[in-house]
């Protein structure tokens, strides 16, 4: 793919982004970055972020850069591309450049402060079965843990990519003749950018709770919630959940888009949503439902527990019935699927030991595991062993410690991704907000270790008279801990759990 540095400026002149006179250079562009380290002959690079340092524009030209776009002019040799607002410029040059892959590719898109990850691995697996019963291959995936593009298969950097990278990613989807994407859209992403550009065929609104608010994310809730609610800026179709907050306030921006054709909602309660559930069964191996769609009536089984993955699989649905996906073809790929370090359940062979793997890092899916442990556990303590990332999210330190001073009957104190953050202060955070909630609460520090504190609360729960159910918060199937910029080995919690129980059941 290539176009002339007039082109590109061209585009950007005719959005009024473009501030300094059209270039007379006639180079071709072969390549857009914004990573220096990722420039060759040929590369249109942009100058961005409020950590950007000149130093990193005279590395990119010598590395082979032909012009760059920048909100200021540089010291350099080469020609600039100066613009009102790079982050607009970026996804504006990158569709050109990619030429526009979205239009060829059935992109679902999914945000929510609970649940994305859960709800684009159902659609996926629903999707990939209808495709394999058309002798098609796999559906594409951008997910905050996997990407999949018909390219590259790997562990994903970002919930969802920055602009370049995504189109990148969006043209080896089509380029790979993959008629379906399934993916998840943050708030950063909405708010600065990313998928600018993009239209996606239907979006999905999940729920909203507090989450994402500090100093390099969301300065309060009102910015975050803002931010969400452009995805229906970017959609043709909405999928809605009726029993998020602030409902209203969701219903009216996908009423009020000018690109939204038609509305679709799901519940678990209102029997006047498109999609609604009813008759129930849960139990800690995972449950059953019925889903209705106007006058017919599917019962389905879910190889997960919680009851809030309901919710997940009816987004799900409702998705994957607006291709005519069939009722049987969900019924199957629902009752297979599985969502590693998602409500992952964990008895021993004489149900002594109970544990719970979660991703649980924030109010909302906090709260949603503690009351789902004790619908699954209903005569069992609930003990909670989790810690808070470092860095970003700062008011879910608080949020959660509410939570568990009100719902846990215990904590454990410890380590996750505390980042260039102390441990210990994170957890001392987290504590205080317990304390508030509930000034006799039951907490012990153990910041040193996280395994450690796993295996006390294990062992402390086998000691106790009374069932305990461990819930272990935050980092699911994650095999590293991020500190200091830098990805250290660890066992995931998912795994611990499987050779703790092992060894136990050994052992009686």
């Amino acid at each position: 793919m290539s176009n002339t540095i007039l082109e590109l400026a061209q585009i950007l002149q005719e959005r009024q982004l473009l501030l300094s006179q059209l270039p007379q250079e006639e180079g071709t562009v072969t390549h857009i970055t914004y990573d220096s380290r990722e420039v060759s002959e040929g590369t249109l690079f942009f100058c961005k972020g409020e950590n950007f340092k000149s130093d990193y524009l005279k590395q990119a030209e010598a590395n082979g850069a032909i012009a760059y776009v920048a909100e200021q002019p540089f010291d350099v040799t080469i020609p600039g591309l100066i613009v009102s607002d790079v982050r607009q410029a970026m996804p504006l040059v990158a569709n050109y450049f990619y030429h526009e892959p979205w239009r060829a590719i059935h992109i679902n898109a999914l945000t929510g402060t609970k649940g994305k990850t859960t709800t684009t691995h159902f659609l996926k697996a629903i999707l990939d079965k209808h495709q394999m019963k058309h002798q098609q291959g796999e559906t594409a995936y951008f997910s905050s843990t996997t990407t999949y593009d018909g390219v590259n298969r790997g562990p994903s950097q970002l919930t969802t990519p920055e602009s370049i990278p995504l189109f990148q990613q969006l043209a080896n989807v089509r380029d790979s003749r993959i008629p379906f994407l399934t993916m998840e859209v943050s708030s950063q992403a909405l708010k600065y950018r990313r998928v600018d550009e993009v239209m996606f065929e239907m979006v999905g609104f999940l729920n909203i709770s507090t989450d994402h608010i500090g100093t390099n994310e969301h300065p309060d809730f009102a910015d975050y919630l803002q931010s969400k609610l452009r995805i229906f800026q970017h959609g043709q179709y909405a999928v809605i959940n009726c029993n998020t907050d602030y409902f209203d306030d969701v219903l009216a921006a996908a009423q009020a888009s000018e690109t939204i054709d038609d509305i679709i909602t799901f519940s678990r309660e209102a029997a006047d949503a498109d999609y609604w559930v009813d008759q129930i069964i849960s139990t800690p191996k995972g449950q059953e439902f019925v889903v209705h769609e106007g006058s017919s009536a599917h019962s389905l089984m879910l190889d997960m527990p919680g009851e809030f993955n309901i919710d997940n699989a009816l987004m799900a649905i409702a998705m994957a019935r607006h291709y005519e996906v069939s009722w049987e073809t969900i019924a199957e790929a629902l009752a297979e699927v599985k969502a590693p370090g998602r409500m992952e359940v964990f008895v021993s062979d004489d149900d002594e030991v109970k544990a719970i793997v979660d991703y649980a890092h924030n109010k909302l899916s906090m709260e949603q595991l503690i009351l789902s442990a004790r619908k699954l556990f209903p005569m069992a303590k609930v003990w909670v062993v989790t810690g808070s990332a470092g860095g970003k999210g700062v008011s879910r330190r608080k949020d959660m410690g509410e939570v568990i001073g009100r719902l846990a009957d215990k904590s454990y104190l410890t380590a996750d991704d505390n980042n260039f953050e102390s441990a210990y202060d994170i957890a001392k955070e987290i504590e205080t907000a317990i304390l508030t909630e509930n000034p006799t609460a039951d907490i012990l520090m153990m910041t040193d270790d996280r395994q450690r504190a796993i295996k006390q609360a294990l062992n402390d729960a086998l000691e106790e008279p009374s069932d305990v159910v461990v819930l272990l918060a935050g980092k699911g199937t994650d095999d590293y801990f991020l500190i200091n910029g830098e990805k250290i080995p660890y066992q995931s919690d998912s795994d611990f759990m499987k050779d703790y129980l092992k060894r136990y059941n050994q052992s009686k």
